[in-house]
């Protein structure tokens, strides 16, 4: 009779539970600030059309923590709850209850929400996972049903948020290159200075003994198989990697013009469909002391393929490629 209880006990738990797992191509440090820092917690934490005006976190065992979301009409939402448990960089076990803007908890219904407990339970973990992080998530407390699917979609909306800051974040922490990637827009920038002068930059992005040279991270080898640098010209080349796995692209010079501008195509042969072509557009400014600036353009059909470049990790290839390019030209 006790384990008949216990199983029917524990089968309303797992009713009352959700959970969501997330993969973010962020270090692990960074997942986790998202969420002990008040700083950063603002810039994701609510659902789409929610932002978090204020977020206090007295990040120990025994602290408590207190933000609100507000709505685009107006209607702020307040929560609080406790820190149960912490263990730096792998998990987080904290209390989730409404309340109002001092910390004091309310019942759902003064926000006009019925069927939830007074108190939830929410455990957060933590766990590197192929360069990126595993983030994992439940949320007890929470009935099955029409109630369960609402909040899944405000904490997805929510880590949608958290992805596009912790793309930022990753943008923001190399000193050489700076990368501008505004959320929502179909394009974004890459801007690098080199200690060369504006024809040399250029000419190693159009003679292909240089140009092969720096093309691509270290990792993998890199052939030309087609490169007309030229007007109406096409390119095509071909990486591999140390397990044998191919990487193929393929693009049209549109106009190249000696020694300020490239304009061109660019297409990866393996995506499941076609249709996914960037446009390419770099300038070489001329700076003082015979150095340069150059200014790379990216444009892409739709906001989903710009960020998908993102996520693969291509601020990662350009910032090695360009480090490359740095060794290549202080041996000129």
């Amino acid at each position: 009779m006790e384990k008949q209880i216990q199983s029917k006990t524990k089968e309303k738990q797992n009713e009352q539970e959700l959970r969501l797992t997330w993969t973010f191509d962020a270090a692990r440090e960074h997942v986790w600030k998202a969420w002990t820092d008040s700083e950063s917690f603002i810039k994701w934490w609510g659902p789409k059309h929610f932002s978090c005006p204020f977020c206090s976190i007295d990040f120990k065992v025994g602290g408590k923590y207190l933000n609100c979301m507000l709505s685009r009409d107006g209607r702020d939402f307040w929560s609080s709850g406790t820190y149960i448990e912490i263990i730096p960089m792998m998990r987080i076990v904290y209390t989730d209850s409404f309340s109002d803007e001092k910390g004091n908890i309310l019942p759902a219904t003064h926000y006009g929400i019925e069927g939830l407990p007074l108190e939830l339970l929410v455990t957060v973990t933590f766990e590197e996972s192929e360069g990126g992080t595993k983030m994992s998530l439940s949320h007890v407390g929470i009935p099955a049903g029409e109630m369960q699917d609402r909040i899944k979609m405000g904490w997805n909306e929510s880590f949608d948020k958290l992805e596009k800051m912790l793309i930022t974040t990753r943008l923001e922490v190399n000193p050489k290159m700076k990368v501008i990637a505004t959320p929502g827009m179909q394009e974004l920038f890459i801007i690098r200075e080199f200690d060369a002068p504006q024809e040399v930059v250029f000419n190693a992005h159009i003679d292909p003994e240089l140009y092969i040279q720096w093309l691509g991270p270290r990792d993998l080898k890199t052939t030309l198989k087609t490169f007309e640098p030229r007007s109406g010209g096409k390119w095509r080349y071909v990486s591999k990697d140390n397990l044998g796995n191919k990487y193929s692209f393929h693009g049209y010079f549109h106009e190249v013009a000696n020694p300020a501008l490239i304009i061109s195509t660019f297409e990866y042969d393996r995506f499941p469909e076609s249709g996914h072509v960037f446009l390419k557009r770099i300038t070489f400014g001329a700076l003082p002391n015979k150095r340069t600036k150059l200014t790379y353009q990216v444009i892409s059909f739709t906001v989903f393929d710009r960020d998908f470049m993102l996520q693969s990790g291509m601020e990662k290839d350009f910032e090695e490629s360009y480090e490359r390019l740095d060794e290549l030209l202080s041996r000129k």
